[in-house]
């Protein structure tokens, strides 16, 4: 028989390691190169605009999206973000959907639980002695699915990440990882 105590304890646990921690970058690029993948807010309101870099003018940004293009007046820029590129969510997904599935299943669990009549010697011999142990139970039955799940829903949605950019300095100086090691590139914008 498991506490109450005990069982909500074992369950903040089990949420606090599976729950995603969202961090903030450990490194901000410093500037934007032409050719990059950008999302910019310009203004007081509107939607961020994303697209590719195009060109860099004194007054100016030149930003290709999907249909057209657009010119990005530097006084308006509120924000500038550069995409790191896109990934799938499988290992935040699977956490969720553990946390989603066993959370459901322990509620489905304690709110099911009816102690069992023995009819014979040991036909009660796996079911629960009381509402914690069912939870208990519901919820590592409810874990298994919610874990298949996740994974499914990760690998099936992309994420793109963005780092934030310096608005002052939407420019000329660039870090790029590569496979082994670092690439700075450093350009001049004559104007």
């Amino acid at each position: 028989m498991i506490p109450h105590r005990t069982a909500l304890h074992g369950a903040v646990v089990v949420l606090c390691a599976l729950s995603p921690q969202l961090s903030a970058q450990a490194t901000a690029a410093t500037s934007v190169s032409v050719g990059q993948r950008v999302r910019i807010l310009a203004g007081a309101n509107g939607e961020p605009i994303i697209g590719t870099l195009i060109a860099r003018r004194s007054d100016s940004l030149m930003i290709g999206r999907e249909r057209d293009t657009i010119a990005v007046v530097r006084s308006n820029l509120r924000f500038v973000e550069l995409s790191l590129g896109t990934h799938h969510e499988v290992k935040k997904a699977m956490g969720t959907g553990i946390v989603v599935g066993a959370s459901l299943g322990a509620i489905a669990g304690a709110l099911t639980y009816r102690r069992c009549e023995e009819t014979f010697y040991g036909s009660c011999f796996l079911s629960p002695g009381n509402v914690s142990e069912a939870a208990v139970g519901g919820g590592i039955m409810g874990a298994v699915p919610g874990l298949l799940i996740g994974a499914i829903v990760g690998l099936a949605r992309k994420v793109e990440n963005w780092v934030p950019v310096s608005v002052a300095s939407v420019s000329q100086f660039r870090l790029a990882p590569r496979a082994r090691g670092v690439v700075a590139q450093l350009s001049f914008s004559f104007h």
